[in-house]
C-alpha cells in the first residue's frame, strides 16, 4: 500500500503520477517532477516515453533547451500525450 497523500499521487489530468511510473518504469516521483516541469527527463526515460507513448526521442529532445533551462513544453507535450493515451485506452 501506498503510504504517500492522495493529493500527492494525483496529477490534475485524472491519471496518476504511480500509474505513469509504473508504466514508464521510474518512480511517481521523477514523474511528478518530469510532469511539472521540475526536471527533464534522461536518454533513458525519453526510451521509455517513446516505447510507452510513440514520441520519438528527436522530437522530445528539441523541446529541452540546450542551457537547460527551464520551460514547460516538453512538460505540457508529455501531458498531452499521458491524456491521449488514457482515452484511447478507456474509448476501447
Amino acid at each position: 500500500m501506498n503510504n504517500e497523500p492522495e493529493a500527492r499521487n494525483h496529477h490534475s489530468a485524472g491519471v496518476t503520477n504511480p500509474e505513469v511510473g509504473k508504466l514508464l518504469g521510474i518512480s511517481y516521483s521523477g514523474v511528478s517532477r518530469i510532469r511539472s516541469g521540475g526536471r527533464y527527463p534522461s536518454l533513458a526515460v525519453m526510451r521509455k516515453v517513446r516505447d510507452a507513448y510513440g514520441w520519438p526521442i528527436n522530437e522530445q529532445a528539441a523541446l529541452i533547451p540546450e542551457d537547460g533551462s527551464r520551460n514547460m513544453d516538453y512538460a505540457n507535450e508529455l501531458e498531452r500525450r499521458i491524456l491521449g493515451a488514457r482515452d484511447t485506452t478507456t474509448e476501447q
